[in-house]
């Protein structure tokens, strides 16, 4: 094998193991597991989506997620838009998680129903907030009209 065979970019590496082993487990959370060519579709559509929103390479996108196969997902087609990923911890502080995404420039949140709430009232008055690019399965949690 040659060097430059194993040097490859990751998307690339997806697609690959995706063409010669589609049925084989990629990778695998608590809940699910996903083989080499459902990663492969699903990164493909999200970063079509990605495009569609105007994001340019080098754009940041914060991803809010857990440690689940949507998490990796996005970590993935983030990279394959050419695009910055910031991966933000769900157990931070909403003071923490404020500051990172003030401070990243991410213009894209990645995040799933249970972390909605508590990112929707912390952009900063004045500030743009970032879109929002809901995965994952479970109720969506509103911020109550009080709390906006």
């Amino acid at each position: 094998m040659e060097h430059d065979e194993l040097i490859r970019p990751l998307p690339e590496l997806l697609k690959a193991h995706a063409a010669t082993a589609p049925s084989r487990v990629a990778f695998a959370d608590d809940l699910r597991g996903v083989t080499y060519a459902e990663p492969e579709r699903r990164t493909g559509r999200l970063t079509a989506y990605l495009a569609r929103t105007g994001l340019a390479c080098g754009d940041r996108v914060a991803i809010c997620l857990g440690n689940h196969v949507e998490r990796v997902e996005s970590v993935l087609a983030v990279l394959r838009a050419g695009a910055i990923g910031v991966p933000l911890n769900p157990r931070s502080s909403d003071a923490e998680l404020a500051h990172f995404l003030q401070d990243s420039g991410a213009w894209v949140v990645v995040t799933d129903p249970a972390q909605l709430a508590r990112l929707h009232p912390l952009a900063a008055p004045g500030e743009a907030r970032p879109r929002v690019l809901l995965t994952g399965t479970g109720p969506i949690s509103r911020t109550p009209a009080s709390a906006r």
